[in-house]
């Protein structure tokens, strides 16, 4: 019997990088907006390592903007997801963690999905692939 969906792992890693990198990517581009206007006081409050609040959110903009664009390109992939995975640790266990349960399901979802890439890494259809030397 044929197969009714053909397997395709490389194509899968690709879809799983390229839309959960878009999909942080968006909000990256929210806090890099709200950051270069100048609008920073939804942070004000939150320091839980006694590092500053803006630190804090240079941290979240380089691990939600900057990062995901290196995931979609599967390029430094692994390391890129480091920072991608500590800030959403950091979203679900700390900012939220006084939250409801479904109000703080997103970045569980998100976490769960990049540590899923952390441990497969980027796959075949990734820069990282590409330049990687071959035996």
């Amino acid at each position: 019997m044929k197969a009714l969906i053909i397997s395709k792992p490389e194509v899968a890693l690709l879809f799983l990088r390229a839309s959960l990198g878009v999909l942080l990517l968006l909000h990256g581009i929210g806090k890099l907006m709200d950051l270069l206007n100048g609008n920073t006081a939804f942070f004000d409050d939150f320091d839980p390592f006694g590092v500053g609040s803006l630190t804090m959110l240079y941290a979240a903009v380089f691990a939600e903007f900057f990062c995901p664009v290196l995931i979609i390109l599967g390029w430094f992939t692994r390391l890129a997801l480091v920072p991608v995975i500590s800030t959403l640790s950091v979203a679900f266990f700390v900012f939220h963690a006084t939250d409801d349960f479904l109000d703080k399901e997103l970045p569980l979802v998100y976490l769960i999905g990049f540590i899923f890439l952390f441990l497969t890494g980027p796959g075949k259809l990734s820069i990282d692939n590409w330049t990687k030397p071959h035996n």
